[in-house]
């Protein structure tokens, strides 16, 4: 359920009405609230408001919360509905279109000069929206019809997604950099995308809703991501509240947007912060804030009397900010005590060790009731909350102080953060950064010696305060920062060190195994076949194979083997040894070409050196005896009482002992 109170805020701004345009001109602009953002705050809480006029399109800065604006710069020569934005580093870009085209410029040095503009492609529509996440730019015209994007700090060309093309449509990121892209005809469509714009996926709404002059803002909280959707004309008290996850869709109560059916502008942060801004029918620009996602809204604030107003949060301050425009001029009014929330002050003592406990001072924002539940998170080492550590609670409706103690086995990272959050509100503080230091040990998990070696010795830093070796059975082997370690088992080193002026203590778990020489049971073989192999069986594992002593390889098996002499060589991966044994293959050659060309010249079975008194009767097909050889001769030359013989098939006996007998035939070519 989702209320919002009417009665109006009479709280007083902080800065009111402060000039923002030259005022020596009067047809100045920030465009429509729904179709552009005119305002964007840096990390330092400087403001920046984009505008155009006759003067063309300029950007000024406010570098005092804005209660005053520095003289504005000019942008270029031209005229358009605009859009700004600022990256986390600083850099400012803005945006419109011209025509059919989309123009782009860029500030590094915090708006005081600008780029000159460039096309960087067509669109649809009379205004742009954008946004950016670190190093990545993103554009999308007005139709949606395409989204433009560039992974260099929008230096260079920008790469381009076409869609259908919509009425409305606008480009988000969420903190892990992650891209939306909501629209409507009005029926509303969502796509999303993980990989930095290169692709876009549908996400499917449980109940499709509709909207009119849509304006659009991305909600992060503890209690999900959502898209928010309002808009004017028919749907001019309507909003949606769409889960970017599920598809599911609440159907949401906004401020009636009746003076300008484009007047809706929707503001959300990654607290659970989100405010709607409206324009009524008496022509008064409002907004009104929910703290959290949404629930709930409180009364409506009044900015002003005029024809149009951008919103934006400057967490810096914890402010409001509000650019508007009458009267052919653009104002600042900014507002403070509105906003709801935590916010954790100041810094953590940096580094710190693992295990350690220190305080985190915490205020809160706005009324909360009372023994309102706010628990303490860490991240992973990677800055990540979506496995975030519990480290305390506290019930509370007031500042304070809480104690926290982080775990004993994280990892040294600098890129850990902390955070508060309320689920019971929907709301999260700022993220503190932490760097949590341990001593660093080197050493390997496991370390593998052979049996032939008493000991291994191992050193670490010899600069930490203290150190303790100690094996599986708690005996203690060294108390320096070397060891001499032989028994096979487990063992563990405790050090400790200075970091930060805190004493950390960290310890290393490793193992030592030991290696024999390498043997072998068993060789097999086969032979007189195609399919000739040696295959070495080992006694033990871990080792490696090979037939000529320089590539090695992990299978045990050569296969495809002509008959011969073969010296297989084996060793132990650990490098514990190596061992080679002798293997004859016997087989022999299908036919033979005696032409005198030094090749095949020659029929006689190899691997015969197993066999030295083998006689081998070479035959003709009629049975006719032509050839009888030895084992240690050179073979048969294909001749009878020295006349050749003709190509045709010879068969032969081969007693290799008074055993074994092999028959066999073979071909001889000419």
């Amino acid at each position: 359920m989702f209320l919002w109170l009417t009665a109006i805020n009479s709280q007083a701004p902080l800065f009111s009405d402060v000039p923002v345009s030259d005022g020596s001109l009067v047809n100045n602009s920030i465009g429509e609230a729904n179709t552009s953002r005119n305002i964007a705050i840096n990390s330092a809480g400087e403001i920046y408001v984009v505008y155009s006029g006759s003067s063309g399109i300029r950007v000024v800065k406010s570098v005092d919360r804005g209660q005053s604006f520095l003289p504005s710069v000019l942008v270029v020569n031209a005229i358009g509905e605009t859009e700004i934005a600022v990256n986390e580093r600083g850099d400012v870009f803005v945006a419109w279109m011209q025509g059919e085209s989309i123009r782009f410029t860029k500030s590094n040095d915090g708006g005081n000069t600008f780029s000159l503009p460039i096309a960087i492609g067509r669109g649809a529509g009379d205004a742009v929206h954008m946004t950016t996440y670190e190093n990545m730019v993103y554009i999308i015209d007005r139709f949606g019809s395409v989204v433009y994007a560039n992974d260099n700090y929008g230096e260079g060309a920008f790469r381009s997604r076409s869609f259908t093309g919509y009425v409305y449509a606008d480009v988000r990121t969420d903190k892990n950099g992650v891209v939306y892209v909501p629209a409507d005809d009005p029926t509303l469509y969502l796509f999303k995308s993980l990989d930095s714009g290169e692709t876009y996926q549908p996400v499917r709404f449980q109940n499709v809703p509709q909207i009119y002059f849509s304006s659009y803002a991305l909600s992060q909280g503890p209690c999900g991501d959502f898209i928010f959707v309002g808009g004017g004309g028919d749907t001019n008290s309507i909003g949606y509240k769409i889960d970017v996850n599920t598809g599911a869709n609440l159907l949401v109560s906004l401020g009636t947007n009746s003076g300008r059916e484009t007047g809706r502008t929707l503001v959300a942060d990654d607290r659970g912060t989100l405010i709607d801004g409206y324009k009524n029918a008496n022509g008064e620009l409002l907004f009104n804030v929910s703290y959290d996602q949404g629930e709930n809204f409180g009364p409506p604030v009044l900015v002003a009397q005029g024809t149009s107003h951008n919103l934006e949060i400057n967490h810096t301050y914890n402010d409001v900010v509000a650019v508007y425009s009458k009267d052919g001029q653009i104002f600042v009014s900014v507002y403070d005590n509105i906003l709801k929330g935590i916010t954790i002050d100041g810094q953590i003592p940096q580094p710190i060790c693992a295990g350690a406990s220190f305080d985190v001072s915490y205020t809160l924002l706005g009324q909360f009731v009372s023994n309102t539940t706010f628990s303490v998170y860490l991240s992973d080492s990677e800055g990540n909350f979506d496995n975030g550590t519990l480290l305390s609670t506290v019930s509370s409706n007031t500042s304070g102080t809480i104690s926290v103690t982080i775990p004993e086995n994280l990892v040294s990272s600098n890129l850990y953060k902390v955070k508060f959050q309320s689920t019971e509100n929907c709301t999260e503080s700022n993220l503190i950064q932490l760097s949590v230091q341990n001593p660093e040990i080197e050493l390997q998990d496991v370390y593998l010696i052979c049996d032939s070696d008493p000991t291994i010795e191992l050193s670490i830093d010899p600069s930490f305060l203290s150190w303790e070796w100690t094996f599986e059975d708690g005996s203690v082997i060294s108390n320096t920062n070397e060891a001499s370690v032989s028994n096979v088992g487990s063992y563990a080193v405790h050090v400790t060190d200075n970091i930060g002026g805190q004493l950390c203590e960290s310890t290393f778990s490793f193992r030592l195994e030991r290696s024999q020489p390498p043997e072998i049971s068993e060789i097999k073989i086969n032979e007189l076949s195609d399919a000739n192999f040696i295959e070495i069986i080992p006694s033990g594992d871990a080792l490696e194979y090979s037939l000529d002593g320089i590539n090695y390889q992990d299978s045990n098996v050569f296969e495809n083997l002509v008959g011969g002499e073969y010296t297989v060589r084996f060793r132990d991966k650990k490098g514990c040894g190596e061992g080679s044994e002798t293997v004859i293959l016997l087989d022999y050659p299908k036919f033979f070409t005696p032409n005198g060309d030094g090749i095949n010249d020659r029929w006689q079975i190899k691997g015969l050196q197993r066999f030295p008194e083998a006689i081998i009767f070479i035959y003709d097909r009629y049975g006719k005896l032509i050839k009888q050889i030895s084992a240690n001769s050179s073979g048969w030359d294909g001749t009878f009482n020295g006349a050749e013989l003709v190509t045709s098939d010879y068969w032969f006996v081969a007693n290799l002992t008074n055993e074994r007998q092999i028959i066999g035939h073979f071909t001889l070519k000419r």
